[in-house]
């Protein structure tokens, strides 16, 4: 995400402060890719984890922790999709991710560890609707050096509440439509939510449950 050789896992206890929605968006996608079987299963993937004797989000833990004080909007941005959702779902589910609420924002994004810290500035300006699915923004550039930015977002941290993610990960829906339904159900539930292609990223919440319903009135 930042140019030179930052990345989260260089950092001692990191924290990013003030992500956009793109930025949310980006830091989702590094776990996901670094543990798609875990964030982002297929269904393949999802009846693996249910028949495995370790949580299926367990890959999830050997990745660095993080914590997130995101803005409302910027939470809003992924949660009102349900596929990017279930994503955010996983990390926080697996306790890899600590998300808090921002209330008000901040002059940058920043990410900070113990003995670093950074501002992040994008390539390229965010949108003003806060469109969390734009490809037109490049890479987020690392700029300065600040060993005491941490310490400066501590009583932030301390009164910020924790945000609930409503939607839960695929992991953990397709476990409970499976112990509730059947493997059946589950598997058709599934291939509901990502009948669209692409992982059905257009499908709000309200859009998946109704598949999820359909499924159960099929096979039921």
């Amino acid at each position: 995400m930042a140019d030179g050789t930052a990345s989260i896992g260089s950092f001692s206890d990191p924290v990013v402060v003030d992500p956009g929605p793109s930025l949310l968006v980006a830091l989702v996608a590094a776990y996901r890719d670094a543990a798609p079987a875990a964030v982002d299963p297929d269904l393949d993937a999802l009846r693996d984890g249910a028949e495995a004797d370790d949580d299926p989000l367990s890959p999830v833990a050997d990745l660095p922790r993080l914590t997130v004080l995101a803005r409302e909007r910027a939470v809003d941005a992924i949660t009102d999709r349900f596929r990017s959702a279930s994503r955010l779902a996983a990390v926080v589910e697996a306790g890899i991710w600590d998300l808090r609420m921002l209330v008000e924002s901040q002059p940058n994004a920043v990410l900070a560890g113990r003995s670093d810290g950074c501002v992040l500035i994008a390539a390229a300006e965010e949108s003003d609707d806060g469109d969390a699915t734009s490809t037109d923004r490049g890479p987020w550039c690392r700029i300065g050096s600040d060993p005491t930015l941490r310490d400066r977002y501590d009583a932030l941290l301390a009164d910020a509440e924790t945000v609930r993610v409503r939607t839960p990960s695929r992991h953990r829906l397709y476990g409970a439509l499976r112990e509730r339904c059947g493997e059946e159900v589950a598997d058709e539930a599934v291939r509901l939510l990502d009948e669209d292609g692409g992982g059905s990223e257009s499908l709000d919440r309200s859009g998946a449950r109704v598949r999820a319903y359909a499924a159960g009135e099929r096979l039921g």
